[in-house]
């Protein structure tokens, strides 16, 4: 038996696949982050002054902050986290713009929360 394997299951080839494993999904999220950004910016590109102008790139742009701050902070850190309160108004706002993003309904936040914070009371969910 290895000695460096002591206290843990080791099974030969498996420390490989998983390391090949990883290496894929590195190769696979780059792929997915890189292959949309070139095709953005090859359209932009052909269609300047015909369909796509200096009020387009800015609404696009106003509209990605939009959407990552209702991601980041209404589906992230208020829904799921509940670390700030706001007006009804307030969380409709941020529910709506996290769902711009089509990321699913903002009642469904991502983490469950600790087992300790179920069972005391007063702890609040993302229903309420």
């Amino acid at each position: 038996m290895n000695p460096g394997a002591v206290g843990r299951a080791f099974v030969p080839g498996v420390t490989r696949a998983a390391k090949a494993d990883h290496h894929l999904e590195r190769i696979l999220a780059l792929i997915t982050v890189v292959v949309p950004m070139i095709g953005l910016t090859a359209a932009i590109a052909m269609l300047w002054n015909t369909a796509i102008g200096p009020v387009e790139l800015t609404l696009m742009g106003v509209m990605y902050v939009l959407t990552a701050m209702g991601l980041s902070l209404g589906f992230h850190r208020h829904f799921s986290h509940q670390s700030f309160k706001t007006v009804p108004a307030v969380r409709m706002l941020l529910g709506a713009l996290g769902s711009m993003a089509a990321e699913g309904p903002s009642c469904l936040g991502g983490h469950a929360p600790p087992t300790s914070s179920i069972q005391r009371p007063g702890w609040r969910s993302a229903f309420t």
